[in-house]
């Protein structure tokens, strides 16, 4: 970025590509329905102002448009349908979870190279109208149709290797570091010029440099960050979610489907297959007229498609004598972590042991659940014994009937439940990976499953 924005400047920025993003999504949207899709299921596109040196990247968690170097370099509606893009194939590529034991820095560059060139020139992938427009100081080389990005990342080490020999000679015909490895910015793998060009600096016609000194796309690294390595996890499972409904509908280009069918399955988190699990009984809305402006609020654009119906669950904690402290804590915590995916929801939360503890019931919505504090002094309830057929009978006397009930339960249950099926209500039993891996759905429950918690 060529000047520093005062914080006046900053917020007028931030306030102009709010408008730009908004209109690029409609665009997106209308025009390549899987990649405006995916955007917004992925947390959509936030507009923030200098919290990196980028232009754009993604926590997984959202697409970020960093508006002073937007700003700065006069990018159009076009370019950030085009940033949007290719920060969607970032995480449909599994760029991160690919990376091994690559340099970061290169392995980046690498991977932009492959992206945009698919988002350039493979017809086969992107069908119809180009994506937006490539931004100038991105990475891009002919040379790379239908390269992978392990196989450019080979060849842009020879690259850099070669580079590197040749500096060390002229070195040492100057008599400068001798025998000595030349000093590179890069080697500690974080790359000041990340998602840079060529690496030449050529001028372009407005007389900024074109391949140096700017990036594309920053991407956090989740290695040593288990919450953003759950965080990806997340977006990508949602993604291959929409693309393999997308194949069904037949709505993929064939170039799509071979791009897909060669990435590996992620491993799901189990909280999304939860919320999968919960969806299926919810009916969503779905519509891709042009968002209404009220969706854009916090500084996050929201679609008036809107396919994270509301969360109306019961759930019971199993307090018998063999659940500890550290184990209830850990389910209230996944609980708040559930709750948080759903931006509107009703939650009827109590214990149980031998019987339901109505002291204990709470009921739980986006508005008061922050208050909620189940390990508080007189809050939780337990007679030691374990009897979850109280729960269930609990469950059917509430006047705000479930769409689904959960039990949080390390699994040691009777095995049979009476008189439950009939009520129509789905049943969760979300059972620690480490706890009872014998455990069987009792009998009597028709419409009941299983699914492994992770801490």
């Amino acid at each position: 970025m060529e000047k520093e924005y005062t914080p006046a400047q900053t917020a007028k920025a931030i306030n102009k590509y709010k408008k730009i993003v908004e209109d690029a999504m409609v665009d997106l949207c209308l025009d390549f329905e899987i990649i405006g899709y995916m955007a917004l299921n992925i947390g959509g596109v936030q507009v923030v102002g200098n919290e990196h040196e980028a232009v754009g990247w993604t926590d997984y968690k959202s697409i970020c448009v960093n508006a002073p170097y937007a700003d700065s370099y006069n990018l159009t509606k076009e370019h950030i349908k085009f940033l949007i893009a290719h920060e969607v194939f970032h995480i449909l590529t599994m760029t991160r979870g690919r990376r091994d034991d690559r340099d970061p820095a290169l392995w980046n560059r690498a991977s932009d190279f492959a992206i945009n060139q698919l988002l350039i020139e493979d017809e086969e992938v992107i069908t119809g109208k180009t994506v937006g427009q490539f931004i100038e100081f991105g990475c891009y080389d002919k040379k790379y149709k239908n390269w992978s990005s392990e196989e450019i990342y080979e060849d842009l080490k020879k690259e850099d290797d070669k580079m590197k020999k040749q500096l060390q000679n002229m070195l040492n015909q100057m008599g400068g570091q001798g025998d000595g490895e030349p000093q590179d910015s890069n080697s500690d793998g974080q790359d000041s010029d990340q998602s840079s060009g060529s690496g030449d600096e050529e001028e372009s016609q407005d007389g900024k440099p074109k391949g140096k000194g700017f990036k594309l796309d920053e991407h956090l690294d989740p290695k040593d960050n288990p919450q953003m390595q759950e965080d990806m996890r997340e977006a990508i499972s949602r993604v291959q979610d929409i693309l393999e409904s997308a194949k069904a509908q037949g709505k993929l280009s064939s170039g799509m489907k071979r791009l897909i069918d060669s990435l590996p399955k992620v491993k799901e988190n189990w909280r999304h297959n939860l919320e999968k699990y919960i969806k299926s009984f919810k009916k969503a809305e779905s519509t891709w007229k042009r968002p209404n402006r009220r969706y854009l609020a916090n500084q996050f654009y929201f679609p008036t498609r809107y396919d994270t119906p509301e969360l109306n669950v019961a759930v019971g904690i199993d307090t018998s004598g063999s659940i500890n402290t550290d184990m209830l804590a850990k389910f209230y915590g996944h609980l708040m972590k559930i709750m948080k995916s759903f931006k509107s929801f009703e939650v009827q939360v109590f214990c149980w042991s031998t019987v339901a503890h109505k002291g204990t019931y709470r009921k739980l919505t986006e508005k008061n659940y922050q208050n909620f504090n189940p390990l508080e002094e007189g809050y939780l309830e337990s007679f030691g014994g374990t009897e979850a057929q109280s729960g269930f009978d609990y469950v059917k006397t509430l006047k705000d009937k479930p769409d689904v009930y959960i039990v949080f339960t390390d699994g040691y249950i009777e095995s049979e439940i009476e008189g439950f099926d009939k009520t129509n209500i789905n049943t969760v039993f979300a059972i620690r990976k480490e706890d009872n891996d014998n455990f069987q759905i009792p009998a009597g429950l028709k419409r009941a499953v299983r699914i492994k918690i992770e801490d």
